[in-house]
């Protein structure tokens, strides 16, 4: 065994560079919520809320979906996936094992009927999409869906940048079509996926980087976050 090639490879490397989220770089939330600290919240709105319950999010956050899923099953709801990327992304989870409980009250639109109380109907459009199955049922154009009085919708997300006048005016559609609507300003009903300006100082210190990149956020993030790195870690470089 060659010991100096080991400790020639173990060696620090000369640059160390790191790439950064920027998207919550202007939140006033400086730590972002751990998944798990919204469960109890979920589970009070399925078992306190005795009509049907649409819940909008990133399709892609299986722990989102696991949460309703173990949710439904406690209080005996059945959870119908609405809109092509929740079906997906829910039943490839399923098929990988990401998700393991029980699926057995998990249903399609086709197979039940769609207006019973006990619903909950994980959706898609979480952003406003045009396209989105959650438009279409807000502005009342859906082949299944038809919102009635008594109708929660649970917007377990946060509009992306640029997206929050899409989002404000479904949620005005639902409430005119006479649902009502819980977002994260009512209730933590969603936790963020990106770091808040704490979380990224403890990101900063574990990777001890030479050089900090900020990326994935608009242009004027980008430079607020190149400006929190030369205060908050001025031992690396900000491009």
């Amino acid at each position: 065994m060659d010991l100096d090639f080991i400790k020639k490879q173990s060696e620090p490397f000369e640059k160390r560079l790191l790439l950064v989220d920027s998207t919550n770089i202007k939140s006033r939330n400086t730590k972002t919520f751990s998944e798990a600290d919204i469960i109890p919240n979920i589970e009070n709105i399925l078992e306190t809320h005795p009509k049907r319950i649409f819940i909008t999010l990133f399709p892609s956050n299986i722990f989102r979906q696991k949460t309703i899923l173990n949710a439904s099953q406690k209080f005996k709801r059945t959870v119908i996936p609405y809109g092509r990327s929740v079906e997906n992304y829910l039943q490839t989870a399923i098929d990988t094992g990401l998700i393991k409980e029980n699926a057995s009250n998990i249903k399609s639109a086709k197979s039940v009927d769609c207006g019973h109380d006990k619903n909950i109907v994980i959706i898609s459009g979480c952003q406003g999409d045009f396209k989105g199955a959650l438009r279409r049922v807000a502005v009342g154009e859906d082949a299944y869906f038809k919102i009635k009085e008594g109708d929660t919708f649970i917007f377990s997300s946060t509009p992306i940048p640029g997206n929050e006048k899409k989002v404000s005016q479904i949620i005005n559609k639902i409430y005119e079509a006479g649902g009502k609507v819980i977002t994260n300003n009512d209730l933590l009903v969603h936790s963020s996926g990106h770091a808040g300006k704490e979380d990224l100082k403890i990101l900063y210190e574990a990777f001890s980087p030479t050089d900090i990149i900020p990326i994935h956020g608009e242009s004027y993030l980008l430079n607020h976050h190149r400006d929190f790195i030369k205060e908050a870690y001025p031992k690396a470089n900000s491009h």
